[in-house]
């Protein structure tokens, strides 16, 4: 019988443990970690993932702000990797998703749901050489260096045999042509039946009502055509945890307005891939229950994130985070003072999202769709300009703002055409000034760590003036 391609997935599930395991050795930075002892016992595809592994990361996630969120998203994130790998191996539906569409829906039909995006991101910023290798493997076939690296990687692990072919695709419509396309190669490629979401223009109840019947029939005829039913309690138990993970992620926003602000910036990346898996399971709740207690402790007691005494630059990322070195973050926060309010890739407005009523499939159902609705990205590009600029100096005015950074994914055109836009509001309404650089949010190469720190640190020189 031939072996199943997991290569990305087991990668990822031996990263986690090795992370947790220096974690819990008491390091407190890389040079603290006894190498020999923590791989003493190790065999020797784990010895090969520590030595893939880009050191920058593990460093900061060791350091004391950051080391117990880290500990809890390699725990949840090392369990649905588990998850993941065991279900393939039984042979359940394996439905590779965008990250717009959340997957407790998958959960109760007893599917294995994994974004594309998650796993090409956390490729790039774990490891020295990211997902490079299997970029150059899709450009190879004629696919233009500025499409989304966030589907070309994953793509390129499913050429090189990292990563199996799924039974089935689920994607909205929106947002961008290069996804699209990307996806839509897949599909060619695989032979995977591809359900498409049908997403509206427009943000009112008509437009909700459109799209909550598109996702209701692309469930249907996953139903149909896979022979999985949706399990109403399994739902209920997924809604139940989405719902205590927002709650946490609510009061984390308002956390955030506090000055100097409590909450640690390099996390960022690590929310957008619990994101998308929403639901999962409780160990996900606990991660960001620890972030939100860490966060509520530092601003009862009026301590930030940043060293004592230092001035606090308060920065709010208009786009995307700068997802292939997580190390940056740590870096802004000690050497600058510059701390990280929200960003276009992990904001939800509690008040167009709220909670999700549990009643019955219906109500679940309604509030699934407004979640997505009203997901990162999905509501600021899918329709009017004026809702991601509204959002933004919103965001930049309550949350105190001293600066809007645009780190824009060279792939998001949208995004570009209208930061202008964004740029201009800001600086006209919340009165604080603006950069704008250029970066591939799972491609290093395209503009190298260093020379992302060397554009903030001259911009943070700035704003200090």
């Amino acid at each position: 019988m031939k072996e199943i391609p997991v290569e990305w997935f087991r990668r990822l599930k031996v990263t986690c443990d090795v992370v947790r395991t220096a974690i819990d050795s008491g390091a407190m930075k890389l040079e603290d970690v006894d190498m020999d002892a923590l791989l003493a016992n190790a065999d020797d595809y784990t010895k090969n993932v520590v030595a893939m592994l880009y050191l920058p990361t593990v460093d900061a996630a060791l350091r004391p702000k950051n080391r117990n969120i880290t500990r809890a998203f390699v725990d949840a994130y090392g369990e649905y990797m588990a998850f993941v790998l065991d279900g393939i191996e039984k042979g359940k539906k394996l439905v590779y998703h965008f990250f717009e569409v959340v997957p407790q829906v998958c959960l109760a039909m007893d599917m294995i749901p994994v974004c594309v995006e998650t796993i090409s991101v956390l490729m790039a910023a774990l490891y020295n050489d990211g997902c490079e290798e299997e970029i150059d493997i899709l450009e190879a076939e004629g696919f233009p260096a500025h499409l989304c690296s966030g589907q070309k990687g994953f793509l390129g692990a499913y050429l090189s045999g990292s990563v199996p072919a799924p039974d089935y695709f689920l994607k909205p419509s929106v947002p961008c042509d290069p996804s699209n396309l990307l996806f839509q190669y897949m599909v060619k490629l695989t032979g995977a039946p591809y359900l498409i979401l049908d997403a509206p223009y427009y943000t009112n109840e008509r437009a909700f009502k459109y799209y909550r019947s598109e996702i209701v029939n692309a469930y249907q005829k996953l139903e149909k055509m896979s022979g999985n039913r949706i399990d109403e309690e399994r739902l209920r138990q997924a809604v139940k945890i989405t719902n205590e993970e927002l709650g946490y992620i609510y009061k984390l926003q308002e956390l955030r307005k506090i000055s100097p602000c409590p909450d640690p910036a390099m996390h960022r990346a690590m929310d957008f891939a619990m994101y998308t898996v929403f639901g999962f399971s409780e160990k996900m709740t606990k991660y960001f229950r620890i972030i939100h207690d860490e966060a509520k402790e530092r601003a009862e007691k009026g301590l930030g994130v940043i060293p004592e005494g230092m001035e606090e630059i308060r920065t709010i990322w208009t786009w995307a985070f700068e997802g292939y070195d997580l190390s940056v973050y740590h870096w802004m926060e000690e050497e600058y003072g510059a701390t990280y309010l929200e960003c276009g890739l992990t904001i939800l407005p509690e008040e167009e999202v709220g909670f999700i009523d549990d009643h019955d499939i219906d109500s679940m159902i309604d509030g699934l769709v407004r979640l997505t609705f009203h997901f990162p990205m999905n509501r600021q590009v899918t329709g009017f300009a004026d809702i991601w600029i509204n959002d933004f100096t919103r965001l930049a005015k309550s949350h105190k703002a001293d600066c809007a950074i645009f780190a824009g994914h060279m792939a998001c055109k949208h995004g570009w055409a209208l930061n202008k836009l964004l740029s201009d509001a800001i600086r006209d309404e919340a009165h604080i000034p603006t950069l704008r650089f250029e970066m591939d949010l799972a491609d290093k190469r395209f503009t190298p760590p260093a020379e992302v720190k060397k554009t903030l640190a001259e911009f943070f020189e700035t704003v200090k003036q």
